[in-house]
């Protein structure tokens, strides 16, 4: 299986990140676990196959009111 990489250097991102509906196969890789950090409070919304994640945080400050996961 082939995935479309996507790198995020090491900081902490505060914003949304959408990834398009239906698009398949994504890995998104940050510089290393404690320095790659995604918040806020709808951080990642995924809608398709075969996501993975690899080397950071990914917090979500939603609440179970705005349907975290």
């Amino acid at each position: 299986m082939v995935f479309f990489q996507i790198h995020v250097k090491g900081g902490i991102c505060e914003e949304y990140v959408p990834f398009v509906y239906n698009k398949k196969n994504i890995m998104i890789t940050g510089d290393r676990k404690n320095i790659t950090i995604i918040t806020g409070t709808r951080s990642v919304d995924v809608k398709g196959e075969h996501f993975i994640a690899i080397n950071m945080i990914i917090y979500n400050f939603a609440g179970a009111a705005k349907g975290q996961a």
